[in-house]
Parts: structure tokens; sequence; C-alpha cells
């Protein structure tokens, strides 16, 4: 499941940087440049195009996976530290180290 997650969440992080990097800027033409707003209206209302319901979607996709990636991160790995784990790796590994010269002298 996370692996599915994971694998959606990349899939929106590209996706969202190429739709936002595709889409025109408001006030992108040659009469902005010059300081003139001709194209657009006057209350600024504008219709919302395809790109931009596409950035909203993506943009909704991304923060669910970022968070539901973030609780099942947290809840695999709650209440374990990596120094525990460590030190008991190191622990585990001098009593097999331990162990072995006992082995081989029973023989």
């Amino acid at each position: 499941m996370f692996t599915f997650i994971s694998i959606i969440h990349v899939v929106a992080c590209v996706s969202l940087i190429l739709i936002v990097l595709l889409q025109v800027g408001k006030g992108a033409d040659i009469a902005s440049m010059f300081g003139g707003a001709g194209t657009q209206s006057l209350l600024g209302t504008s219709s919302e195009t395809f790109m931009t319901k596409l950035t909203t979607v993506m943009a909704i996709i991304f923060i669910l996976t970022s968070i539901s990636l973030s609780f099942m991160w947290v809840s695999n790995y709650s209440g374990t530290s990596i120094i525990k784990k460590e030190g008991i790796k190191q622990i585990e590994a001098e009593t097999v180290k331990e162990e072995a010269p006992d082995k081989e002298t029973t023989r």
C-alpha cells in the first residue's frame, strides 16, 4: 500500500510541475508589458479553464497523498528510534561473534 501511494504521489508531483509550467500567466500579453490592462475585464472575472481545474485536482491529490504517506510512515515507525535499532543490531552482532568461537571449540 505504501508503494502504491508513493507511486501516485510521484506521478502527481511530476504532473503538477508540468501543468503549472504549461499554463499561461495572467496578463502575459503584450499590453500588460506596458502597464495596460486592456485584455482583462474591470472586475477581474474570468472563466476557469481546463488547466486550472486540472491543477486544482492534482494539488488535492498531492496534498492527500502527502498526508496519507506521513501517517503511514509514523504508524510504521512510531515508538522506535534509529539509535535504539542500531544499538540492538550492534548488540546482536556482538553476541553472534561471541557465540561463534564457542561452536567451533565444541567440535
